[in-house]
Formats: C-alpha cells, sequence, structure tokens
C-alpha cells in the first residue's frame, strides 16, 4: 500500500469507476472494501419533477482517527439536478465526487455522512 507524496484527487463518478489524479502515486486497490457511489431510490406523486440538492464543497469530510479528508465536487446522474418521478411515483439516481487526498494521507477506514435534499418542483 502506498501514501501519497503529493496531493491527490480521486474520482469516483455517477457510474461507479475510480481514477486519481496527476502525479497518481497511489495504488487504487482492487480488494475488499469495494469503494461504491451512492445510488438513490425515492418514491413520491406519479409523474412529479423534482430537484436535487448536492452538498456545496468544504461541506464535507471523512475521518479515521484524528486524520480527515475532504470531499467535494458531487455530481448527480441528472447533470441539470432535475429527475421526474416514473408513472408508479418512483425514480433512481446516482452520485459521486471527488475525494482530496493529502500529501502523506495516512491509510485508514474513512467514514463520513452527507446530505442529499429532494425537493418538488
Amino acid at each position: 500500500m502506498s501514501i501519497p507524496t503529493a496531493p491527490v484527487d480521486v474520482v469516483l463518478t455517477i457510474s461507479n469507476t475510480r481514477s486519481a489524479s496527476s502525479p497518481a502515486d497511489i495504488d487504487l486497490l482492487a480488494q475488499a472494501p469495494f469503494s461504491k457511489n451512492a445510488a438513490y431510490t425515492i418514491a413520491g406523486s406519479p409523474n412529479a419533477t423534482y430537484s436535487i440538492i448536492l452538498p456545496p464543497n468544504g461541506m464535507v469530510m471523512l475521518h479515521s482517527g484524528g486524520n480527515n479528508m475532504n470531499v467535494n465536487s458531487f455530481s448527480c446522474s441528472y447533470p441539470g439536478l432535475t429527475g421526474v418521478l416514473s408513472a408508479a411515483g418512483t425514480d433512481q439516481f446516482n452520485i459521486g465526487a471527488t475525494l482530496e487526498l493529502k500529501d502523506a494521507q495516512p491509510y485508514g477506514i474513512y467514514e463520513g455522512t452527507f446530505d442529499v435534499t429532494i425537493a418538488y418542483n
């Protein structure tokens, strides 16, 4: 396992693929626990439109003991952040984001939460 020797951004896309920015001097491990983007299923009034509100930059941090990493640049499978519920009143969407690793970021299991707000239009 390598520890970054410079700041590195790791992007987890809405289609669940990972990539690291240059200098990509870290290993994106393909072993458990696997990274997975956030996936949501919502329900409401049939055929209703809704807006998705994602966390702004600077608001989400993951923690492992005394260590932390910022999560920024949230993205959604609906680029305009607007969806439409089906005739059955359901819909699904995925969220991606960028994890910002610092120079010499210690490895560990980092945890945190973030809010996604859904509002009828």
